[in-house]
């Protein structure tokens, strides 16, 4: 994504190859969707850059952006009914939950979200990150589709609580302590919930998060890489 082109691993020898003899498990089907996000980087660029230039192109590229997003959307909302049960058996009822973050003035985030995991806990380590990443695959659709949309903040609520989801499973890594595993693995949805949460406030939590991980599990390198431009590009849309 960082390089704003498609990613090789999402290609059809990538995907099918390996797997030749032994079927796919969840989240190799998963790595499968996740892989196809990058596509829509190009699509995102463009349509920007000929918004001025050349509207009519703009406009076909935004449809071809929406339709590309959503099926991604799609994809993933098929696997999480297919696997969240085995994933993360408690996930809605958590997110109803720490839906109190959403509103101003409300608890403090890590509060809520320490209540929550303990009152509503993830299986084991492994799958906290997974329910992390599942996360921010649908917070990078939303923000496509939501660039897509002459309304964009009705897309908000659902980026909001997927955020929030990513936070809990944070949450949950560091009430188990630092050997809990998924030390590189949750750097990535904590960033994507510094890039493209709406609400300044878990931003704001994600970015403390995101040191607070560098500092207890000697990743300050990679937990503060390109943060600077990433606090930066928030209000241009995805990356």
């Amino acid at each position: 994504m960082t390089l704003d082109e498609p990613s090789v691993f999402a290609s059809e020898p990538w995907t099918t190859i390996p797997f030749s003899l032994h079927p796919k498990a969840p989240i190799d089907k998963f790595i499968d969707v996740l892989l196809q996000l990058p596509d829509c980087a190009p699509l995102f660029n463009n349509m920007t850059i000929s918004q001025g230039q050349d509207p009519s192109r703009s406009e076909s590229v935004r449809v071809e952006l929406f339709n590309r997003a959503q099926g991604i959307l799609s994809q993933l909302d098929q696997f999480w009914t297919q696997h969240k049960l085995d994933i993360d058996p408690y996930y809605h009822r958590r997110v109803h939950a720490n839906s109190s973050i959403r509103e101003e003035g409300s608890q403090s985030i890590g509060d809520t979200l320490a209540a929550s995991s303990e009152g509503l806990p993830f299986r084991d380590p492994f799958r906290a990150t997974f329910t992390a990443m599942y996360d921010s695959a649908n917070i990078i659709a939303l923000k496509y589709i939501s660039a897509t949309s002459s309304a964009p903040e009705k897309y908000y609520q659902r980026m909001t609580v997927h955020a929030v989801s990513i936070l809990a499973s944070v949450a949950y890594h560091e009430a188990q302590g630092p050997s809990s595993g998924g030390t590189f693995s949750m750097i990535f949805p904590v960033k994507i919930v510094c890039l493209m949460s709406p609400l300044e406030e878990l931003r704001s939590s994600a970015r403390e998060a995101l040191f607070r991980w560098g500092g207890n599990r000697g990743v300050n390198d990679i937990c503060t890489v390109c943060v600077p431009e990433i606090l930066g590009r928030v209000a241009n849309g995805p990356v």
